[in-house]
């Protein structure tokens, strides 16, 4: 798992590439470094919240709309920000998380992620 830090301005159009591969601590050796790919996940998940603890997450978005999280390539994705950061100004945290088809979960990445307020709005 990584940690990263993102700003983007709040309603503009933003795709964000991560790059999801097997950590030094998955249980099948050989797979360790290698890719995900897109046929082995049941859902990629993208929880944006105000604080990690917060029950609600303020942004959900799921690779079941490719307008929220596309599939670019085995491990790599674009994870798509528009109207949906529209009035999370300030510092938020995130998460990117995987759903595979046994049910189980674990998490890619988090992060923070700084909503910058656009002082025009939406145009």
């Amino acid at each position: 798992m990584t940690v990263a830090n993102f700003t983007v301005v709040e309603g503009k159009t933003y795709a964000i590439p991560f790059t999801m591969t097997y950590a030094s601590d998955w249980l099948s050796v050989p797979q360790q470094g290698d890719p995900i790919a897109e046929s082995e996940v049941d859902t990629v998940y993208f929880y944006i919240k105000r604080r990690s603890t917060d029950v609600v997450a303020r942004v959900t978005l799921t690779d079941a709309d490719a307008d929220e999280i596309e599939w670019v390539a085995d491990g790599s994705i674009l994870v798509h920000f528009n109207e949906n950061t529209e009035g999370f100004g300030g510092y938020n945290d995130y998460e990117l998380a995987i759903k595979f088809p046994d049910g189980s979960y674990t998490s890619m990445e988090i992060g923070k992620i700084f909503i910058t307020e656009s002082v025009v709005d939406t145009p």
